[in-house]
């Protein structure tokens, strides 16, 4: 089971776009709206493709992953409605007679929650300075269209519109940088199916406009954020077993950690198509960064160099964890350093010496920023020669995936930059009970081989038809096992020749 942070605001979010477009188009058509008008299906998808080697079982993992809706094997031609023409569909059924049409409550409900979330982002880009297309306004469609509809409100949801002006109101109140709060926590809500089971799938598209890319990724920063809280408070929990409380395991932790990284990188896979015509990901941060900067009187110079003296403030500091900018920035700078076999494998304390038994709020700025570019520079130089070294090492995670795709396009994937920010929360919770974790996972490892050596030395004379088969698989346990070794050996050679 999928912990509670592991939901997608943004898929949240598409799903009730998605169930307004179908009720406006489906609705529409039955009041006369030409169908012509509505035949605007997405372009057909050019076959990918054939991945081979790495990329391909990369590929399969990311499938894996992600969650997959069944899909209906007769489900009907599927149809893209834009934004834009939410007004007319409206404004058609609106003017339908024969007789009037009752919109239900689900209908508003549903738009009322789209109305929510748009306006806090309209607020916030207000209050962080950020350049506006009011011609891409989305927002005012959602307005128009609820102010068009409402006269034939169904009675019983008649209340909808009082409760979105409240809703609205209120969101003069939202702390910026957090948009989605109310969003996310809000109960899940009965969505409106299209008219008379029309089996056409309508889907909203509202554009690749900068302001919706910049819509969606403001709230891949609330998913990604959610999930980051989520596995903060699952690593506090082992503080606590530490300290006296109920036990758990720390194997399960990493697995549930490294799943949440995984789904994390898949939202972002999810938001890529529309943010690439923008920059990317990287220039979104830049301007959720240089926005809030000019908010804080602070031009773009200055602020670099506050980061290079680590005497950035508070306030500064939280925008920077919400878009990963730090934790970006150091790993593109160790990305740019060419690898050079055993040269790049750095004793401890090269890039400075941490200090885990201060907690982390009782550290200066500059200790802080410090800190994370030493973890990072590690993991970075480690994960490296894992990937040039031990090509075949049976172990991986989220970090060594992603520099196994740096290492192979030359591209900083933004998996290794959400992962390795992942890791500094966690270290920043855990601080000097890394080193328990670290010892537990040893002697269970030690202790794993030596009872599979003595499993294997007890019956080493047993004659049975499949013993071969079970006799390999427990050796190919110990064989594994041993990578751990032959890590810590390469290192240790690239250090003491």
């Amino acid at each position: 089971m999928l912990p509670p942070a592991l939901v997608s605001v943004y898929r949240k979010y598409k799903k009730h776009t998605n169930s307004i477009a179908s009720w406006l188009a489906s609705t529409a058509k039955e009041c006369g709206y030409p169908a012509d008008l509505l035949s605007n299906p997405p372009a057909p998808k050019q076959p990918a493709p054939r991945l081979k080697g790495k990329a391909r079982a990369e590929a399969k993992k990311k499938a894996k992953v992600a969650p997959q809706e069944s899909t209906p094997q007769n489900e009907g031609p599927r149809y893209i409605i834009e934004i834009k023409d939410f007004v007319p569909l409206a404004e058609c059924i609106s003017a339908y007679k024969k007789p009037a049409l009752s919109v239900p409550r689900t209908f508003f409900s549903t738009l009322n929650r789209v109305i929510e979330a748009r306006t806090g982002f309209s607020i916030e880009l207000a209050a962080s300075n950020q350049k506006r297309d009011d011609n891409s306004d989305a927002r005012h469609s959602y307005f128009k269209v609820r102010e068009v509809l409402k006269p034939h409100s169904d009675p019983v949801g008649s209340g909808s519109s009082k409760e979105a002006e409240t809703l609205t109101n209120k969101f003069k109140e939202v702390e910026v940088y957090h948009l989605s709060e109310k969003f996310l926590n809000a109960k899940d809500i009965e969505r409106p199916g299209p008219a008379n089971n029309d089996d056409v799938i309508y889907e909203a598209d509202a554009g690749d406009s900068v302001d919706e890319a910049f819509f969606a990724y403001k709230l891949l920063c609330e998913d990604l954020n959610d999930i980051r809280t989520f596995i903060t408070y699952t690593w506090e929990m082992h503080i606590e077993a530490e300290e006296g409380g109920d036990n758990i395991d720390p194997g399960m932790m990493a697995v549930v950690t490294n799943t949440a990284i995984e789904f994390g990188s898949t939202l972002a896979e999810d938001v890529k198509p529309l943010l690439e015509k923008h920059g990317g990901i990287k220039a979104m941060a830049d301007d959720l960064m240089s926005g809030f900067l000019i908010d804080q009187e602070v031009d773009m110079n200055k602020f670099r160099e506050q980061v290079a003296k680590g005497s950035v403030n508070e306030k500064v500091y939280a925008v920077m964890s919400h878009c990963c900018y730090h934790t970006r920035l150091s790993i593109e700078t160790l990305a740019q350093v060419p690898w050079k076999g055993s040269v790049g494998i750095y004793p401890d304390g090269t890039f400075s010496v941490l200090d885990p038994d201060t907690g982390w709020e009782d550290k200066s700025m500059s200790q802080r920023l410090t800190e994370e570019q030493v973890i990072l520079a590690e993991l970075w130089t480690e994960a490296m020669a894992l990937v040039y070294q031990v090509p075949d090492y049976p172990f991986s995670d989220e970090f060594i995936g992603g520099v196994k795709e740096f290492e192979e396009t030359k591209q900083v994937p933004f998996s290794v930059i959400f992962a390795g920010q992942v890791i500094l929360d966690v270290y920043k919770v855990i601080g000097s009970y890394a080193e328990s974790s670290v010892d537990t996972l040893l002697k269970r490892i030690t202790n794993m081989n030596e009872e599979l050596k003595a499993h294997i030395e007890f019956q080493k004379d047993i004659k049975s038809p499949h013993w071969s088969s079970r006799d390999r698989r427990r050796r190919h346990r110990m064989q594994r096992v041993k990578y751990l070794d032959h890590v810590d050996r390469f290192r240790l050679e690239s250090l003491c020749p």
